[in-house]
Formats: C-alpha cells, structure tokens, sequence
C-alpha cells in the first residue's frame, strides 16, 4: 500500500511524510520495519545565482556567464566522431581540478566585452544547497 501526500513546499512534504511514518509504525497490524517515508530533501545541488546589477558594472553579458558556467562545469558538445555506425559526442569541458570546488568555481574567469576577465566570485554566489532527493511530478496540469 502506498500514500501520496501532495503539497508545494517540499520541508513541509518531507515534515508530514515522517510523521506520518512515525504513526503508522505504531499501528499493532502493520509490521514497524515495513513502512518508510520517501526522503525528499538532502541531496547536495550546486546553486549558482548570477549577480545581475554586478554583471552589469563590469560590462558582462549574462549569455557570456552562462556559457562559461555550462562550458567549465557541465561541458559543451563540440563535435561528433563517428566510428564505423557508431556515434559518441566530443565535449569539452574544465580539467576536474579546475571544478571540483565552490573555491575552484569561484576563480573561473568570465570575459568581459572590453577585454577584461572577471572571476565568477564577483558576478555570482556560488553555494551548495540541500534539495529533493528525486523529483517526481504528478498532475501538474493543475498547478
């Protein structure tokens, strides 16, 4: 058997579902090792929020900032090599040293239209936040 408990705010989704867990677990007919509550919040996601007024000041388009963030974290498909009928995409991307940190991150250099190179520190916050384990959507047509 199972229980969906619907909501828009995924502390409040998680606070109820183990509570709900803690209840159920007390019911003398339903075995205690057999219920559990999916745990939504606790995986690590890497936030990158881009300083609007301060990309403004130094002259940086936010498209530039963008790229360099998908380019050095993510990487870029740049071309396609085809090996007999197979087909395997080439990205390129920062060396893992370059981007293993919020540190690394924070020196990444984002080009400016004078010519200039600005560190990521000055035109983003970079952090670590806790976010949903998986993300999972229902009817949401309604929303």
């Amino acid at each position: 058997m199972g229980l969906k408990i619907r909501g828009n705010n995924l502390v409040d989704i998680n606070k109820v579902g183990l509570e709900i867990e803690k209840y159920l677990r007390q019911v003398p007919s339903i075995e205690p090792s057999s219920v559990f509550a999916d745990r939504l919040i606790g995986k690590p996601y890497l936030q990158i929020n881009i300083d609007r007024n301060a990309i403004a000041r130094y002259g940086v388009n936010i498209e530039d900032v963008d790229d360099v963030i998908e380019i050095a974290i993510g990487g870029r498909k740049i071309t396609t090599t085809v090996e007999g009928r197979e087909r395997y995409p080439v990205r390129v991307r920062y060396e893992r040293e370059l981007r293993d940190s919020v540190q690394a991150l924070n020196n990444i250099l984002v080009p400016a239209q004078n010519g200039a190179h600005i560190p990521m520190k000055l035109v983003a916050k970079i952090q670590y936040v806790r976010g949903p384990m998986v993300i999972k959507s229902e009817d949401t047509n309604n929303m």
